[in-house]
C-alpha cells in the first residue's frame, strides 16, 4: 500500500486507525509525499491511484511547491528569464517585484499606468478613490508575496542565489537656463543607500505612529493602510522620493539545472503560461475581495463590482490599453504641466540613470 511505502509511522497510524485519511490536510500531506517520488494519476471512480513512473531520485519538497497554485505558472516564467532574458547576461540582475510581475506577465501594461496616475483614473474612470488605493496596495504586497516565495524555492533548488535589497526613485532635478528653457533630468532609480534607508525607516516610523499601526500586514489592509500610505507618499516626496521599494540582485547558478527543472513544465509552453497567469491572479484577488466583503458588508454594494474591473484590466493578457480611457493624462503631459507651473519650456537632461548600482 502506497500509505506504507512513503508515510511516516505516526502518519500511518493515524491511516490505519480507519483506513482513511483523518483530514483533507494529512490527504495533502500524503499526496506532496507521493509526487516526490512517483507520477501517478487518480482514478474517480474507483478512488485509486495508480503508479504510472517511479522517479529514479526523489523529488525536493520545493519540486511539489512550485508545481502547485500559481507557482506552475510563476515558477517556469522566472526561470525562463533567467535562462534567457536580457537582463542576465552576465548572471546578475537587480529587479522590483512588480518590474519582474511585469516581465512575466503577472501584470500587463495598465498596471503601472492606473497605479500612478490614480487621481486620473478616479477622475476619468468613475472609481472610488479609497478602493482604488486599496487595490493597488493589496495587489503589491501579494505579487510580492508570491514572487518572494518562488525564488526562494528556486533558490532551495540551486537555480538562483538572491539578495533582498530596496530600490529608490529620486525625484528629477531642474536648472534655468539662459534662453528661457529649463533643463529636467530623468528620475534616478537605483539602489538605495545606507543613508538614504536610515532616512526612510524613519519617515515609515512616523507614518505609522499617525496612522496607529502596529503590524506590517495594517500598512496594506484595512482601514489604517490608506492613512499610513498617504502619509508615507506625503512625507516621502518632502524629501524628492519618489518611492521605495523592495528587490532582489538575483543571479543564476546552475544553468543545465535550471533547464531541466524548466522542462518538468514542458506541457504548456512559455506562451501559453504568460496569457494564463494573469488569469490565476486575477481569481484569487477576486475570491479574497469576496471574502472581505462577507465579513464587512461597509464595504459597500459597488466593492466587487469595482475590484473586479480593476482585476480585468490590470493583470489579464492582453488587455486594452486603459490610456485611451484617461484622457486627463493625455492632455495634460508633464511638459505641459512645467510650462503651465513655471512658464518655461521644457528640455530632457541625460544626468539620470536607471540601472542596478549606487
Amino acid at each position: 500500500m502506497l500509505v506504507d511505502k512513503v508515510c511516516s509511522e505516526a502518519q500511518r497510524r493515524s491511516y490505519h486507525r480507519k483506513e482513511k485519511f483523518a483530514s483533507g490536510k494529512y490527504q495533502s500531506m500524503f499526496l506532496d509525499t507521493l509526487a516526490r517520488y512517483c507520477d501517478y494519476e487518480y482514478d474517480v471512480t474507483t478512488k485509486k491511484y495508480t503508479v504510472l513512473e517511479v522517479y529514479k531520485y526523489p523529488k525536493s519538497l520545493y519540486d511539489s511547491k512550485i508545481h502547485k497554485g500559481i507557482y506552475q505558472y510563476l515558477a517556469p516564467l522566472i526561470l525562463y528569464e533567467v535562462l534567457f532574458g536580457e537582463g542576465y547576461k552576465d548572471r546578475k540582475a537587480v529587479i522590483t517585484s512588480i518590474d519582474l510581475a511585469q516581465v512575466v506577465s503577472m501584470v500587463n501594461s495598465n498596471y503601472t499606468k492606473m497605479k500612478y496616475n490614480q487621481d486620473s483614473v478616479v477622475i476619468d474612470m468613475d472609481f472610488d478613490a479609497n478602493i482604488l488605493s486599496e487595490y493597488f496596495n493589496k495587489a503589491d504586497n501579494r505579487i510580492d508575496d508570491y514572487i518572494r516565495r518562488c525564488i526562494k524555492y528556486l533558490a532551495a533548488m540551486n537555480c538562483v542565489i538572491y539578495n533582498e535589497t530596496h530600490m529608490i526613485g529620486v525625484m528629477p532635478t531642474t536648472a534655468e537656463i539662459e534662453n528661457g528653457h529649463i533643463i529636467v533630468e530623468q528620475a534616478e532609480i537605483r539602489k538605495a543607500t545606507d543613508d538614504e534607508m536610515k532616512l526612510y525607516s524613519k519617515l515609515v516610523e512616523k507614518a505609522s505612529r499617525k496612522a496607529k499601526i502596529l503590524s506590517d500586514s495594517e500598512k496594506w489592509y484595512g482601514k489604517k493602510a490608506l492613512r499610513y500610505n498617504t502619509e508615507l507618499t506625503r512625507m516621502m516626496k518632502e524629501h524628492g522620493i519618489l518611492f521605495v521599494c523592495r528587490a532582489f540582485e538575483l543571479w543564476r547558478v546552475d544553468e543545465e539545472q535550471c533547464k531541466n527543472i524548466l522542462r518538468s513544465f514542458n506541457e504548456k509552453t512559455i506562451d501559453q503560461r504568460r496569457q494564463e497567469i494573469g488569469v490565476v491572479l486575477k481569481a484569487i484577488m477576486d475570491t479574497n475581495a469576496e471574502k472581505r466583503l462577507e465579513k464587512n458588508e461597509a464595504l459597500g454594494s459597488n466593492y466587487i463590482e469595482q475590484f473586479k474591473r480593476l482585476s480585468d484590466i490590470t493583470l489579464l493578457y492582453g488587455a486594452d490599453d486603459v490610456i485611451k480611457m484617461l484622457p486627463s493624462v493625455q492632455e495634460k503631459d508633464y511638459q505641459d504641466t512645467m510650462k503651465e507651473r513655471y512658464g518655461y519650456e521644457v528640455e530632457y537632461g541625460t544626468g539620470g540613470k536607471r540601472d542596478g548600482t549606487d
